[in-house]
């Protein structure tokens, strides 16, 4: 069994996908900037009254950017609780993914690594569990197994689970499912020692290498609704329902657009136990990123896997890629890789917009910034703007800060190259008439420097999201709801809810 730790909070700041948010209203943000001189030996720690640089020890440094990634990891993880405690459907739906919210109930892990034990953790008599740690997994770590040890998810007492196929000379055993526990035997300081693969079908450690998980061609994304993720045949709710993935399933989506209520979709492939076959089969479909708002319920359906370990990008359009501060093709631009310039991207994540076919968007490490993978145009001119190398090998799971500080100082580069050339960059990566910013995750925060800036200024819908959003009619408009509320609002007919006005537009809006 090969298999990368799948919470890979380590390279971006953001969620290990242990504790993506849950939560529509709940934004992501990135830890504070840390910013480094041409020397990399001063850095200067945004948290501090005066911006003069401090001189900070390579320890000094990881321990900033570590601590930081751990207390949004926390605060989110609060988000969550709030948000799975509301969601219809999760009661009956027993999961220690979702009962255990605090730090010192999550016996699998310590300080958001995975635990290492000395031997299979066992439960007494009482109840209590006998854990013997001697280490930890950092995020981005791969390990091999040697065995596999199945336990009851309950009392902890060991499973004789046999395996379903022989691939040559290795016994192939059953995928993650509720149920049981998978611990598996690895090789640590030496010696045998053994850590957690799933808990009750939720995967802790990713299968295969890290390079599977940053390909192009294949976009592994993680259920975390309680009640699962709802297939159905077409992009409309009143499609055919194929099946209900369970919660904490992986699964590959595809594209990413906007139905006729309203809703984002995906388009999702994944493989499902067939229990009267005994074994697995092939799914297609679509599924809803997001709960149905009309319904009374706001939570995440569905969310990507980061990348377990930053790719290396080479830059191939001729007139270079064109760096964004946000997700959005309509966010400022802060710089321009040139040709065969090679990038370190940590994630990738859609677009708000074209609401038809949202566009492929890649995050450089160090919260450097946005490049699209092609230019927004109709096939067949949409070139690609970059290209994949591969995996980068000098990552350290175990020093993610000092990498992401060589990011930035790399950006800072070809953003003096820019000014430096002081040359006209033709925007090809962006439309004429941008729609939206990424009102889930990304977008700009547009009560900060507009008007009204300090006071609540909340979707009169939801009353959760920003107003990010202008309801248009005639040549006027209304800022009243956010993105995804106005949407549904134009999509059902629904008049203005301030004024009363027929809708004719949706648009995403900035404070400039």
């Amino acid at each position: 069994i090969l298999g990368q730790l799948a919470s890979p909070s380590g390279i971006n700041g953001n969620l290990p996908p242990k504790y993506l948010i849950p939560n529509s209203n709940a934004r992501a943000s990135s830890p504070n900037r840390v910013s480094v001189n041409e020397s990399s030996s001063i850095v200067t720690d945004d948290r501090q009254e005066s911006s003069r640089p401090v001189a900070y020890s390579r320890n000094q440094k990881r321990s900033i950017w570590v601590r930081k990634c751990r207390e949004k990891e926390k605060e989110q993880r609060r988000e969550w609780r709030d948000s799975v405690l509301q969601i219809e459907g999760r009661h009956g739906v027993n999961h220690c993914m979702m009962d255990c919210f605090e730090e010192n109930e999550m016996w699998w892990q310590i300080d958001g690594q995975l635990s290492i034990f000395r031997d299979v953790p066992k439960m007494d008599d009482n109840g209590e569990l006998s854990l013997d740690a001697v280490g930890t997994l950092s995020p981005g770590a791969t390990v091999v197994a040697t065995d596999i040890v199945f336990l009851d998810s309950i009392s902890f007492r060991p499973l004789v689970v046999p395996p379903t196929a022989l691939n040559g000379d290795n016994n192939v055993y059953p995928k993650p499912k509720r149920g049981y526990i998978q611990i598996i035997r690895i090789e640590h300081g030496g010696r045998s020692c053994f850590t957690t693969l799933s808990l009750d079908g939720y995967w802790l450690l990713a299968p295969g290498l890290p390079g599977v998980y940053v390909d192009p061609h294949a976009w592994y994304w993680r259920v975390l609704c309680p009640a699962g993720a709802f297939l159905r045949e077409g992009l409309e709710l009143n499609t055919r329902h194929i099946e209900t993935i369970p919660y904490g399933s992986l699964v590959r989506v595809s594209r990413r657009t906007v139905n006729s209520q309203g809703l984002m979709r995906l388009r999702i492939s994944a493989k499902i136990e067939d229990r009267q076959k005994n074994k697995q089969r092939s799914i297609d479909g679509w599924c809803s990123e997001y709960l149905n708002p009309q319904s009374g319920q706001r939570g995440i359906v569905l969310a990507p896997v980061p990348f377990p370990v930053p790719a290396l990008y080479r830059v191939t359009l001729p007139i270079g890629a064109l760096i964004r501060s946000s997700i959005e093709l309509s966010s400022p631009q802060i710089g321009v890789a040139p040709i065969n310039a090679v990038l370190s991207i940590c994630g990738r994540a859609f677009s708000e917009h074209p609401v038809d076919r949202c566009i492929e968007r890649l995050q450089l490490a160090g919260n450097g910034g946005w490049i699209s993978v092609r230019l927004n145009r109709p096939p067949p001119n949409d070139d690609l703007v970059v290209e994949l190398i591969g995996v980068d090998g000098n990552y350290d799971p175990d020093n993610p800060g000092l990498y992401h500080l060589e990011a930035q100082r790399m950006l800072r580069q070809y953003q003096q190259q820019e000014r430096a050339g002081a040359r006209d960059f033709e925007d090809l990566s962006s439309i004429e008439s941008a729609e939206s910013e990424n009102s889930r995750k990304n977008k700009l925060d547009t009560t900060k420097d507009g008007p009204d800036s300090g006071t609540s200024r909340k979707c009169l819908i939801c009353l959760t999201e920003d107003r990010n959003a202008t309801i248009v009619h005639g040549e006027t408009g209304h800022v009243a709801c956010c993105l995804v509320c106005a949407r549904i609002l134009k999509a059902r007919g629904d008049k203005c809810p301030v004024c009363r006005l027929n809708i004719d537009l949706v648009i995403q809006h900035f404070w400039a």
